[in-house]
Parts: C-alpha cells; structure tokens; sequence
C-alpha cells in the first residue's frame, strides 16, 4: 500500500466484515499504528488501515469504496488478435478487482484490419465491459490520465520502462479512472497482479463464424491442436523471441501414437503442406486464405475471421501444442481450458542434423582464425570447412591443413581491398554439400553446446540467422551483437536469391539484405540462435572498428553500412 491513511480514507471505507478485536489479538503492534492520527480515526480505522497496509488486506486489494463517482477503464487494444483480447482479459481481470467499469474501443491498427468486435465475437456480457467508439474514447482520454504515456517497451532491452514510480502508479490505477491504448497486457506491465481466465472462457464465436467452427467439430474429436506462427511475427524486431523451430512441431507430433490425429492452425501455406506432407491423412485445417509473405506488422493484416476459426477449433481439441511467446495458442487454451506446451520443449536428438558445409572468408586476420577454426573442428556435423582467402598476407596454408583433412583453402589473389558480398558469394558456392553453415573469422562455437542442439532448422523451409538486436543479453559488450553475420541455409534456397547483392561494397548490410530477401520474396522463415542465461551456443570476439574496417576501402563504419543500405530494396534489419 503505497497510500498514506489520510489518502486512504478519502476512497475507501472499513469492510464491515473487518473484526478488529481479532485483528488486534493477533497483531498486537498495530494498536499504535498511525496513533498521532488518533483524533482523526478511529482505532478500528487505524487497524483496518494496518490490515490493509501489512496484513492479508494487503494481498487482497479489494476495499469497500466510499460512494461517489464510477472508476473507468477505458481501453484501446491494438496489433494482433489475440494480443488485444489478452488485453482485455487482464483489464476484465483488474476492473473487477478494483471496481471499475471497463469501456473498450475496438479499432483498425497496424497488424490488424477492420473487422469489428461483433463480426468475430458473440456480444460479451456487460459486466466485462461495454463496446464504445473512437469519438467518445477520444473524449475520455482528453480528460483522464493516459497509462501508454506513463510506460514504454526499451527496444533494445524489451523491458517496460515506467516514467513514474511503479507502485504509486498502480495506486493510482486502482483509485482513479484511466486510459490505455496498447497490446501489452497489464499484468505484463504489473506482473504481481492477479489475472483470472473468466472473460477468455466466456467468449463464443459470433452468429457468422460459428458454422465455419461446427464444420470442423466432428474431426476436432480427440485431436490434438497444434498452433505454428510464422509470418510478419518472425520478421519483427522481437521475432527472435518466438520459440519452436518447425523440427520441434515434427518432434512433437511424432511422439503420439500413429494414428493421432491433429488440427494445425498455422499462418504459413507452406507449413500448411510440409506438416500434411509429414503426417498424411493425419492432419485437419480450415480452408481459407494466407496473408502474403510481404505483410510485416506494421501492415494491415487481413483474414481475421479465418484467424478467429482457427482459435475456437484449436480450443476444442484435447490438448494444444504451440509456438512459445505467441499470444495465440495460449488463447486458444485458455478459452477451451485446456493445456499449452510449447514446441521447442520437445529437444533435437544427437546425429539429428545432416553433414554441413562451413564456410568462410578472411582477408587479413589469420590470428583470430587460429583460435576461432579449433571450435569448428569440434563440432562432427562439420564435415568440411571451406576458408576463402582473400588475398590475406598473413596466411598459413601449412599451419591449417596440418589440423584436419576437412580443412580446404580457396585463394582469392590480386584482391587489396575486401569485398565482402563478393567473398562470401564465392565462399558459398565453394561448399561441396547441400547445407551451408557461414560464419565470420572471429565466431567461436561453445563446445559445451551441441551444434545439433541449435541449428535445428527445417532446410526446406527455414533458414538461421544471428540477429543484432540480441545485443542486450550481454550488455553490448560484442560478444552477441555481431553474430549477424551467421548463416545457415540449404544450398538450393540460397541460390533462389542470386547470392549476395555484389552492387554493395566494403563493411555492412549485405546478410541483413540477405534475409530480407529470403523472407519477403522467398517466403522462407527465419529462425534465430536461441541465447540465454548459461546457455551461449557461440559468441562473437568483440574487437575495435579500426580493426574491422582496417580492410576496406571506406574506413566509416556508418557511411559504409549507409552507402549499402541504399543499395537494398530493405531498410530494416
């Protein structure tokens, strides 16, 4: 409790349940609680206080209010389906805890469309909340506090940011009526506060979508549900949050019986028909349309009904099995009260991953690949390693080959200047096997962790890459920022691009134009290097930038990475 007795009191009352004479005799030290205030309350106010404040009431958070004006909660959900009922369920959860009336705008925004409430949902009992418009949302925000104004997502940490004192904050929630436009769930945001699944169990498909649901039902019978995000998820800057590679879901229906049966809820029509291809005669969908592979979050994103269907059918199977952070697959349990496992619970196996080709390309740095290519050679998927060098002076043919028979050279000569798209194009189409696995010079594998453990990719469809924005994990010290550069695909997808854009020079965005491509015009999925507390698979030697531009032409780091950037046809990383 954050408030003083003299704030308390001008909101609330004493529970007439409250038995102070009990109280008192179990907590003997509060009889002097705030006794300098004993003209103005009573004992049984300053005990009701001290319950409040200490005891089980504190807990509670639930006091009779003094009578007056109604506390509102008026909500502007946005993003994703199931973000924004995952929203109002919290905020169903905290108005009924706090005694306020929730009033929610539901709107267009970006990663949705404009399908209404109703088109998708039965009408919702008024004691949850009451459907209201823009204009008078619009209204009640020029009178009242804004909560998005008070907390922001650091987007490098992706931690909440609070402008004001958290608790006060909440305090101030609880007494007062408020506005929040957002996706993030308040308890998200306030991660102590109660939630209850009671307005997500309520819901029921609208008049429309229902029929599209009962078609289904029969097939739905003892299936298992199976939800795989993919799509404009994956390719946010959050996407590398997103657990369970499509191996995972592979893994994870293969351990039922053979004649299992399963509804697959995905938005990727190649999902669709890799998973039905894996398990024939095996698998129920919903006909329906996919989202284009160019849609990212920030775009409208159509087919909410289909989405809607998907999450009712999904509910009504035993068990459901999903994509780990996806909002979804979690709705979808908690609607049909049943059980959530995330896919990548269900781990890879040794001798899982098939031979790999490692490549990569060194002008000029001969030390660090002395210490980074023993970490390679530890690793047994490896069954070649092709270095591509690139006019280095500094290079040792012998000290490398008396290491390991699976070490070969590629000599680039008469090069002063690194090119980098056009090393690693001739580095690529040097590996002899189907799957390639490119790496920088200065990235060290971790031999306590298994490649198989980590690079589990479907090669037909998904593709690995490291990922920048992992950076926070170490605190930017370089250990993980620069696993950018890692790479993994199958020779036949890379070369669905052409290779690296070679219009580009010297140091930067050529592998983020890379996996761009991939994704938006390939509509390959992009999975990252899963990196965690005690658990770093490879890392990165940091070093200098006079170190890593010592080659190339232009010594800026930034004006290089900008002169390529205006090369791509992607701006975003």
């Amino acid at each position: 409790m954050n408030f003083t007795i003299f704030e308390f009191y001008k909101l609330y009352r004493v529970a007439k349940d409250f038995k102070e004479q009990a109280y008192l005799k179990q907590n003997p030290e509060s009889k002097g609680f705030y006794e300098k205030a004993s003209n103005d309350f009573t004992l049984r106010q300053r005990l009701y206080f001290h319950y409040v404040s200490y005891g089980d009431g504190a807990k509670a958070r639930l006091y009779p209010r003094i009578g007056g004006p109604k506390k509102f909660l008026y909500l502007k959900p946005i993003h994703g389906l199931c973000n924004r009922i995952n929203l109002i369920n919290s905020a169903v959860s905290f108005c009924k805890e706090n005694g306020h009336v929730l009033k929610v705008a539901w709107m267009p925004s970006q990663g949705f469309d404009n399908t209404k409430f109703l088109e998708l949902f039965e009408k919702v009992d008024s004691s949850f909340f009451q459907l209201i418009s823009k204009k008078e949302y619009n209204q009640a925000a020029s009178k009242n506090f804004s909560l998005e104004n008070k907390v922001y997502q650091d987007p490098e940490t992706f931690e909440y940011v609070f402008s004001d004192e958290k608790v006060a904050l909440l305090n101030k929630m609880r007494a007062f009526s408020f506005c929040y436009t957002g996706w993030a769930s308040l308890s998200w945001l306030f991660p102590d506060l109660e939630e209850t699944q009671v307005f997500y169990e309520s819901l029921k498909p609208s008049k429309e979508i229902k029929p599209r649901v009962r078609a289904l039902e029969k097939g739905l019978q003892g299936s298992v549900g199976i939800h795989i995000r993919t799509g404009d998820a994956l390719k946010s800057n959050y996407g590398f949050r997103y657990g369970g590679t499509l191996n995972s879901f592979i893994r994870a229906m293969g351990s039922y019986p053979q004649g299992q049966k399963f509804f697959l809820a995905t938005d990727s029509g190649l999902v669709e028909q890799a998973i039905k291809t894996e398990f024939p005669g095996r698998v129920i969908t919903q006909k329906k349309k996919f989202v284009s592979d160019a849609v990212t979050e920030a775009d409208e994103k159509p087919f909410q009904k289909a989405a809607v269907v998907d999450l009712f059918a999904l509910a009504k199977t035993k068990e459901i099995i999903g994509t780990g952070f996806s909002t979804f697959g979690k709705a979808a349990a908690a609607i049909g009260k049943k059980s959530f496992t995330c896919s990548s619970s269900f781990k890879p196996k040794p001798n899982s991953l098939p031979g790999l080709s490692l490549v990569v390309s060194v002008k000029n740095r001969f030390d660090m690949l002395k210490v980074s290519v023993h970490s390679w050679l530890q690793q047994p998927e490896i069954k070649e390693i092709k270095i591509i060098n690139w006019s280095s002076n500094d290079f040792n043919h012998e000290y490398l080959y008396g290491l390991d028979s699976r070490i070969k050279v590629v000599d680039v000569a008469f090069q002063d200047k690194y090119h980098i798209p056009r090393a690693l194009n001739t580095a690529m189409r040097s590996a002899t096997l189907p799957f390639i696995l490119k790496v920088d010079v200065d990235h060290i594998f971790n031999p306590y962790i298994k490649l198989y453990e980590w690079l589990d990719i479907n090669w037909d469809l998904e593709f690995l890459a490291g990922y920048w924005r992992q950076r926070y994990l170490d605190n930017q010290l370089g250990f993980i920022e620069s696993l950018n550069g890692i790479f993994a695909i199958s020779r036949k997808n890379f070369e669905l691009t052409g290779g690296y854009n070679e219009k580009m020079q010297g140091y930067g965005w050529e592998d983020c134009d890379m996996y761009q491509r991939l994704m938006h015009e390939h509509g390959l999925i992009r999975r990252y290097i899963a990196i965690s507390k005690d658990r770093v698979p490879v890392y990165h030697n940091p070093h200098d930038n006079d170190s890593r531009m010592v080659n190339h032409l232009e010594k800026d780091r930034e004006k290089s990475i900008k002169f390529n950037m205006e090369k791509s046809r992607y701006k975003t990383s």
